[in-house]
């Protein structure tokens, strides 16, 4: 969906322009041709690059897109968690999304990006600039702790424990979405997510290589985190509970 429709502003531009100063009779087929000379300097060989990162949705199926054009993937699980068995469980998890993803390249492609699986402690400085995808929140991945406060859904602690908050400081055109059976409804930036909802998968450009994503499975606990691995979609970000459903879309130009 990104991929396609970035240029739809640039587009509806062209066509309020043509409504304004079209001639008598003049068909917008007959107005093409100078709608094509004006997509030459939309996007030129140099600045093409730039020109879709300020038009296009961060997702994680670009992210996905990336891993297969580079080969190479690094699913990353925290050890951070003070009670080793939710270290043991978010490495369970880990793998568990490793065989998801080789699945899925393989059914939707024919082959599988080398997917690897590592701890966070043991990243090397190469690694960081790989596409990653980090298994598990702040208190259990140093790497999510890290990128916390910067990321487009961040975790906020309160006295009932954790929490998730938009923040769309870091991002631009941020927006969020109630998903129903019997609608799909916008949400104010600054409404409360509910505190029990599973967890978020959301996707950033790489901060270490603005080239590589980083596709983030975190849940409020170490249980939310694998409820998530099979959030994946064609989203921004999609936060989940046993009732509630929330997606949305950014644009982030740049480093996260």
């Amino acid at each position: 969906m990104s991929t396609v429709l970035y240029p739809i502003k640039d587009f509806l531009k062209e066509y309020e322009s043509f409504e304004k100063i079209k001639k008598e009779n003049e068909t917008l087929f007959e107005y093409a041709p100078i709608i094509a000379e004006h997509m030459e300097n939309w996007a030129t060989p140099e600045n093409i690059s730039e020109y879709f990162k300020i038009r296009t949705p961060i997702t994680a199926i670009e992210a996905e897109e990336r891993m297969k054009y580079v080969g190479k993937v690094i699913i990353v699980y925290g050890t951070q968690n003070p009670d080793k068995s939710g270290t043991e469980y978010d490495k369970e998890t880990a793998y568990m999304l490793k065989e998801i993803y080789e699945r899925g390249f393989r059914t939707y492609y024919g082959t599988s990006p080398t997917t690897v699986v590592k701890a966070d402690t043991n990243l090397t400085s190469e690694d960081f600039k790989e596409n990653l995808i980090l298994v598990g929140g702040p208190v259990a991945n140093k790497i999510t702790m890290k990128l916390n406060s910067q990321l487009p859904i961040t975790f906020v602690y309160t006295e009932n424990g954790w929490n998730l908050k938009r923040n769309p400081n870091y991002v631009k055109n941020f927006n969020a979405f109630l998903i129903t059976n019997e609608s799909i409804m916008e949400l104010s930036l600054d409404s409360t997510i509910p505190p029990d909802v599973y967890g978020v998968v959301e996707t950033i450009r790489n901060p270490w290589n603005g080239n590589a994503y980083i596709t983030i499975i975190a849940g409020v606990d170490r249980y939310g985190t694998r409820r998530m691995i099979n959030g994946i979609g064609l989203e921004s970000y999609v936060i989940k509970g046993e009732k509630y459903w929330e997606i949305g879309f950014y644009i982030q130009n740049g480093s996260c």
